[in-house]
């Protein structure tokens, strides 16, 4: 079941200085056969109920059976939307890998 709704996801390195101090381009690589969970979240004067004020601004990416490649500092593309890379990796050995992504603005 996890195979239909898995997606490849692309994650962004950052540009990084040469030892001259000149930027070289960030690296690129896919991520294949992750999960991505959406995350609700309500503004800061939402009432309990009131969906109103709801965006999808994050969410969850989880790599069943594999060690995602992803570190702090990357960026990820899912489904052409470009996330923040929230934290350190959560690594569940063989059951698989999760992190936390929050919506790039601008």
């Amino acid at each position: 079941m996890i195979g239909q709704h898995a997606l490849t996801v692309r994650v962004l390195r950052p540009i990084t200085r040469d030892n001259d101090g000149d930027e070289t381009p960030g690296d690129e690589h896919d991520e294949p056969g992750c999960i991505f969970a959406p995350a609700t979240l309500g503004g800061a004067d939402t009432e309990p109920g009131d969906f109103a004020n709801t965006v999808i601004s994050g969410g969850m990416l989880f790599c069943p059976g594999r060690t995602l490649d992803v570190n702090p500092s990357d960026r990820v593309v899912v489904r052409g939307l470009v996330y923040d890379v929230q934290g350190e990796l959560g690594d569940w050995g063989p059951a698989g890998s999760q992190v936390a992504l929050r919506r790039t603005v601008g």
